[in-house]
This record gives structure tokens, C-alpha cells and sequence, in this order.
């Protein structure tokens, strides 16, 4: 097959025309469905927007609750002195702090 031949059967394929009534209902057809595609998107986003506004105030207080829980004393001590010392270890979050490291410690010594 030469150059020409092949410029031809392209050729033959794009000549093919189709009714023009055709090409517009197919047209319109894709028109409807990306557009219903569009309003699907829309309807997703507003539905996220609105659980995300409902579920943010549940999910603060949730998030102060541990705060708070973490920084809780363990040990009341009537000395400032020894309770601004002692403050790092002397909290949920510091114990808590303290087991993780040493699990990781365990885990490098046993599997490094």
C-alpha cells in the first residue's frame, strides 16, 4: 500500500456522512448525560459540605475531651517547684509518651 491509498481509505471514512437529525440527537444525548453527571457532582459536594458543618462540633468537643485527658495529673503535688519539674512525666499524655517510646525501643532492639 502506497502513501495515497491510505490518505484515500481516511478519506472514505470521514466522507461517510450521517444524517443530520442523527448527529444532533446523539449530540443531545451526551449534552443530557454529562449534564446529569454535573447536577450528581453538585448534589455530592453540597451533601459532604453539609455532614462535614454537622459533624465538626461533635468532632471539636471530641478532640477537647482527649486534650484534656492528656494533660490531666496524676499526681497532685502541693510543691510548684516540684510540680513544674515533675510536669512532663506527671501527665496522661507524658506516661503515654514515655510507654510508645519504650515500645519502640523494645521493637528496634529486637528486630534492628
Amino acid at each position: 500500500m502506497d502513501d495515497d491509498s491510505k490518505d484515500q481509505d481516511l478519506q472514505a471514512w470521514f466522507d461517510e456522512v450521517t444524517e443530520p437529525a442523527q448527529e444532533a440527537v446523539f449530540t443531545q444525548s451526551v449534552m443530557q448525560e454529562v449534564d446529569r453527571a454535573r447536577r450528581w457532582k453538585i448534589a455530592r459536594r453540597v451533601a459532604l459540605a453539609l455532614a462535614l458543618a454537622l459533624l465538626s462540633v461533635p468532632a471539636q468537643d471530641i478532640g477537647l475531651l482527649i486534650a484534656e485527658a492528656f494533660v490531666a495529673q496524676l499526681i497532685d503535688v502541693p510543691n510548684q517547684a516540684v510540680a513544674v519539674v515533675l510536669a512532663p512525666i506527671n501527665s496522661v499524655g507524658g506516661v503515654l509518651s514515655m510507654v510508645l517510646l519504650l515500645i519502640r525501643a523494645i521493637h528496634r532492639r529486637l528486630f534492628n
